[in-house]
This record gives C-alpha cells, structure tokens and sequence, in this order.
C-alpha cells in the first residue's frame, strides 16, 4: 500500500508540471485499479457496509458565475446492506440551471470482470417528495442503477454537474458544505475548489485541523482539502447530527452576512404580491378576529393546515419563491413559497412579519462563513410590541399553535426590509413542553384494578400525539386504544376512552381510557403486591433514554421536557399500607427529579413522579452522572406498593 502511494504522489507531481492545476486532481484508470487491487477486505471492517476507496469532488468557479462539478466515487462492497445501500446513486439536480453527465458508471467484479452501467439503467426522475407539485417540475432526480453487486466488488462512477452562468451579474457568487466523515470508512476524501482571483473565498474547517493546499494558476486560486483514512461512524441512539461531529468544510463567496441577507431580500420580496385573492382571503381569515393575536394566528393555521407541504430541500430549486397569488391558487408549496404566502396574508391584514431563514437541526451557526447553504427552512418571524418575536412555521400541522420542534435556540437570518440580521430563534421551555398525567388505580379484594387515565399534554408531547394518533381512521384508534389497555397489564379489558379533536391546532390534546386489569394487584396470603404501570401512551413519555454505559458522543434530546405522573391509589379498607416508597429529589443544572408517596392511613396512597431537563444537549463529562440519576429515577421500586390486611 505504502509503495502504490508513493508511485502515485511521484505521478501527480510529475503532471503538476505540466498542468498545475488540473491533472494533478485527476486519478487515472491505472490509479483507480491500483486502488481496487490494494482495497481493504470485510475483515479489515467487521462493522461496515462497504468502504469508500475514494471520493473527490472538483469544482470549478467561472469569471461569469457557471460552474463545473466534477465527482469520482469508488466504492468496496463488503456486505449484502452495502448493495441496498450504495447500488442506486442519485442526485438531485434544477433542470433549469443545472445538467449532469455520467462520464463512467462501471462494476468490477472479483476477478477483474469490468461490468458497464446500460443506458436504460440510468435515468432522471421526478423525486416521490414532488408527485403532484408540478411548478418544482424543474426538480429532477439522476438515478444511476449499478450491476452486478455484491460483497468484494468495487463501483466506480464519474459524473460531471455543470451549471450556466445566471442572468444576473449579482447572482455570480458559490458557496457549500462538504463532510469528510460518514457511516462507511473513506480511505480517501478530496475536495478541490477552483475560483477565479477576482472572486472572495472564504472558508472554515471544523472538528479536525485540515489546511488547504493552496496554489494558483494564471487567473485561478486553487483550493485543496484531503482527508486519508477516516473511520466509520458507529450510530449511537441520541447522538447529534453528523454535521457536528464530522470533519465539514464550509466555503462561500460571500464574507458579510448582510450581503447574503441582502441578495435574499432581492429574491424574496418582490413576490410577496397583494392580488385580490390575496386580500380576499386575508379578509375572510380575519374577519371574525377579536385581537391582533388572533388575526395572526387564523392566518397561520389557513397557510399550515390548507396549504399541503411540499418537501423540497431548501436552495435545490433556488432562493426565489413564486408569487403569494400563485400559491395561494395552487394551494401548495415548499419552504419558499408557504412563507411568502403567509407573509403575504399577514400584510394584507396589516400585520408586518418577515421570512426568516433557519436551521432545524440542532446545529451551530458557521457564523464567519456566510451562506444561505446553512439554513434548510424558511420561518416568519412577526415583530410583538413587548420587543420580542413570535416565530412561526409555516410547514408546522401537526403541532399546537404556535409550537414548532426544529431550529429552537438557533441563530436565523431574518429579512427585515431595511436589513438582514441574524437573531437567536425562540426556546420554549420545559412548562410549556409539558406531559401530565393522571393515574388513578382502585383495587378490590382480589387485586383486580380499574385504572383510569387522563393525559393532558402540550407542546412537544402534544405533536408527538398527533404523529401518533391523527392520520388513524376510526378502526385503527380503536384497535390502538385496545392495545394501550393491554399494555397495563395481561388480560386488561377496556371500559371507555376519549380523545380530543386532534384537527384543532388551538387546544391541548387530551386523552383519557379506563380499563381493568384481573389480579394486576397479586395476592399471597395476607399481603397484596401491586407495582405501578406506567402510562400506556408512548407519545406521553420521554423518549430519550441513557440506555448506553458509555458513548462515544453527546447526548442530544430533541426538546426540554417536564413530565408529571399523579394520581390515587384506592385500596381496600381492610388493608393497610406496610410499603410505599421513600421519597426521592435530585436536582441540578440539566434538571429536577422527584417521586413523593403519601399515605393518610384511609384507604387512599397519593403518589407524584416528576422530572424535568432544562437542558438538552448532555456532554460527554455530564453524561455519566446524568444517567445515575435517571437510572436512580426509574428503579423498580420506586413504584412498589406493599398491602397487607389488617
């Protein structure tokens, strides 16, 4: 291996004599076979699907604002998930702006048998996201269907993106994101960037300490960022996202927020169009609307619950959304366009707002890198006159006004008409995220128990019920409430259940089942043994769990949460209470912890489970101590009852 690298360097100095910018970038067919014969084997990788032998990516920067992609993918098959994973390569791509050319798309067998990708198994699709939304008719999906795998064979595939120069002078910039970091080991990533001098480059590489190799030629500057030998990364439940913990390279044309900010403003507001279906319908919105608060929020829920979401990745079909009228119409649209439609709404009824651009994920701002490539959603951001900002998401349907999961927390680039400026977007805190829960448990002589339960939840719970529970025809509810009961205990029967208007996105969602469960209470001699259930609605839970020993990574929760578990335990009076447990209270900067159980000696135990995390990103040095306490929290007999008759 070490003697293939050294021939290899000495052919890449050697062309940089002749070409100093383009040949040595290029890996030859004789290369691309030394790579193949000097491959690692699945034993090398007992954990991967495939490792990547190379993956560079050159890109080439025009004085007039084209560019050119040119991608070199080799990939190693080392298991049968590899070929699911890796044998279909797609990319999407705006048919307006930009072609792809598949210069080579081969198979190579064990054995050195060279297998040719056919014409017909390469095709350019409507993405599945798109059915039904034909003005993103533009955005189109390269699929390239490989032959032939299987575990020790080797993909090759070389493919050419280019991309015309825009109309606009103002229009000419670059910029993008590049991870060097994934799932499956790379033995090699490149990324080259190649501008012209009179173009700014400005550049971060985070989370490893990697130096471009710079050089120019003629009127170019040229860019080069090489990881050898990344690692694969083992998944952990919890983890954060890839983009914080990978090597990633950010580049951008651009070195002021304000210059992006202001090329967004240009490609935004002058669609925030005010035709007569536009005013017309604000009218109609906000006709019946007591208060300002009102106007804004009937506003929102037309845009979110009447207009279908469209998911199209934010940027792949440009910045610029169509006109408000024009969606209003087509009663559709992505990120772009729901915004302007609501921005629109909302002026037409006097009330000022703005697109906000936002990252959903729990990711940091690359601030000293400008570009609207961090960003993956557009909110509106409405001015209050207490000088705060009501942040609302426009793709939000399935959560209680106005509640929103992702970018809480984030920094997003709200255009305001006069600027643009970057402001850190709503937390909400863990008593609005909340989960009550009402247990009540009445058990005979027998240790039968008839359990009532009633769940008030908000916030993230609240969407995490109507995930669960809205697009559930009357059948499949009745077959989930069955299910819940049995989840008390075996045997269970349901007496009732309710639940409430899941449509309305103003109120709470309730939910509330009685059932009975036969000797959930066991009986042996003159003691009764009854353990507390827990609450049958998975929605209702946490669900982030300290499940691992030891990780890796940080613990990431995807919200701040408080949870509250209450009620009775109703017992018969010719028992008393020999056990309950004691009391329990734990509390620091990620949270509080309490159980309390009180018995007043007449035939009732009152109990309270709670706990709420004020934090949700748990580090490393944080995590061991964390999960002591929550392993504490959840300990069997922290809900152990002993009767005994008297």
């Amino acid at each position: 291996m070490k003697t293939f690298y050294k021939t290899l360097l000495f052919l890449l100095l050697s062309a940089a004599v002749v070409n100093p910018v383009f040949a040595q970038h290029k890996y030859s067919q004789e290369e691309v076979q030394g790579l193949i014969e000097n491959a690692p084997n699945a034993a090398d990788y007992p954990q991967a699907s495939a490792v990547i032998l190379l993956h560079q990516k050159i890109l080439t920067v025009h004085e007039d604002g084209s560019s050119t992609l040119d991608e070199h993918l080799l990939i190693k098959i080392l298991k049968h998930r590899g070929k699911q994973k890796y044998g279909d390569q797609k990319r999407k791509y705006n048919a307006e702006t930009d072609s792809i050319q598949v210069l080579r798309a081969v198979t190579y067998k064990f054995g050195g048998k060279v297998i040719a990708v056919e014409k017909k198994a390469i095709n350019d699709i409507t993405p599945l996201e798109l059915t039904g939304a034909s003005v993103y008719a533009n955005v189109l999906e390269k699929v390239i269907s490989f032959p032939a795998l299987a575990p020790n064979v080797v993909m090759e595939l070389k493919l050419r993106t280019v991309s015309k120069a825009p109309k606009e002078k103002s229009d000419r910039h670059y910029w993008g994101l590049v991870g060097f970091q994934t799932d499956d080991p790379i033995l090699r990533k490149e990324f080259v960037l190649i501008v012209p001098k009179t173009m700014d480059a400005t550049y971060a590489f985070l989370h490893k300490n990697v130096e471009p190799e710079e050089t120019t030629f003629a009127d170019r500057l040229v860019y080069n960022w090489r990881v050898e030998k990344s690692p694969q990364i083992i998944s952990e439940p919890d983890m954060p996202p890839f983009e914080e913990i990978i090597p990633l390279l950010a580049f951008s044309s651009q070195k002021k927020w304000e210059n992006v900010g202001a090329w967004l403003k240009g490609k935004f507001y002058k669609h925030i169009t005010q035709g007569d279906s536009i005013r017309a319908q604000a009218q109609e919105l906000t006709k019946a609307a007591k208060n300002r608060s009102e106007k804004i929020r009937n506003t929102f829920l037309f845009v979110a619950q009447k207009i279908r979401n469209v998911y199209l990745k934010l940027g792949l079909a440009g910045y610029e959304p169509h006109d408000a009228d024009s969606v209003l119409a087509n009663r559709y649209g992505d990120w772009r366009d729901k915004a302007v439609l609501l921005i629109a709404l909302l002026k037409a009824a006097g009330i000022e707002s703005y697109p906000a651009f936002v990252q959903t994920q729990p990711q940091k701002l690359i601030a000293s890198v400008p570009m609207p490539k961090q960003f993956n959603a557009v909110y509106v951001a409405v001015p209050q006159k207490d000088g705060q900002w009501l942040w609302l998401n426009p793709f939000a349907d399935y959560s209680r006004y106005p509640y929103f999961l992702g970018a809480q927390g984030n920094q997003a680039l709200v255009l305001e008409p006069e600027k643009a400026v970057l402001k850190r977007v709503k937390q909400f805190s863990p008593d609005f995220n909340f989960s009550h829960n009402q247990m009540d448990f009445t058990l005979d002589t027998s240790g039968n128990v008839t359990t009532k339960i009633i769940s008030k939840l908000n916030g993230f719970f609240d969407l995490r019920a109507r995930r669960a529970l809205k697009g559930k025809t009357p059948k499949e509810l009745e077959q989930y409430f069955l299910e819940t009961a049995n989840q008390l205990g075996e045997g269970s029967t349901e007496i009732s259940h309710k639940l409430s208007n899941l449509k309305d996105l103003v109120d709470s969602v309730v939910v509330e089942q009685t059932a009975k469960t036969p000797e959930l209470g066991i009986v042996e001699g003159k003691m009764m043994i009854f353990h507390l259930p827990h609450v049958p609605f998975g929605f209702a839970h946490n669900p982030f769990f300290p499940s691992l020993e030891k990780r890796k990574f940080d613990f990431v929760m995807d919200s701040n949460v408080k949870v509250v578990v209450e009620g009775d335990v109703n017992y018969p009076q010719n028992y008393k209470a020999a056990f309950i447990p004691q009391a329990f209270t734990k509390k620091n900067a990620i949270g509080e912890w309490k159980i309390r159980f009180t018995d007043p000696g007449s035939g009732k135990i009152h109990y309270k489970y709670e706990y709420r995390f004020n934090k949700t990103w748990i580090s490393l040095k944080n995590y061991s101590g964390f999960k002591q306490i929550f392993d504490a929290f959840q300990r069997p007999q922290n809900g152990l009852i002993l009767l005994e008759k008297k």
